[in-house]
């Protein structure tokens, strides 16, 4: 008799430490899970403010005039941003556009605050995102060729 008892209790404890196991196990597998999900919201929003930027800066590089270059770029990041930004800045250096002088460039500089589509523990549920982008002026343009 005392054998058996034993045996069931060395069974019922080895099920308990299994039980730890897998609730440490299972903890851990969710924690990874809303880390990679965390991860590629940033990422995402990370490459959607990049995309737009410089959609911008090429759109601005081909207007004629500064003017031109500033609704040019301010439409084009506003087409591939669409909704997404709660908050969006943008703003266009076309200095240089009509400067005539190898290697002018225009600049344009997108910041975009927008919400994390899924809530995150320990990540903030608000994301800003900034980024600048070069474009060269076309020096073949009409009417602009670069005197060397």
């Amino acid at each position: 008799m005392r054998a058996a008892w034993t045996r069931l209790r060395l069974h019922s404890e080895r099920g308990a430490a299994e039980t730890v196991e897998a609730a440490i196990w299972i903890t851990v597998l969710v924690a990874v899970v809303l880390l990679g999900v965390g991860a590629s919201q940033i990422l995402r929003a990370d490459s959607s403010v990049d995309g737009a930027a410089s959609a911008g800066a090429r759109a601005a590089a081909l207007a004629r005039t500064s003017d031109e270059a500033q609704q040019a770029g301010q439409d084009a990041v506003t087409a591939s941003l669409g909704s997404r930004c709660q908050q969006m800045t943008v703003n266009v250096d076309a200095s240089e556009l009509t400067s005539n002088v190898p290697g002018a460039a225009v600049r344009v500089t997108v910041q975009c605050s927008m919400s994390m589509s899924v809530a995150v523990p320990g990540l903030p549920g608000h994301l800003t995102v900034t980024r600048t982008e070069l474009f060269p002026v076309d020096s073949y343009r009409e009417g602009h060729r670069v005197r060397s």
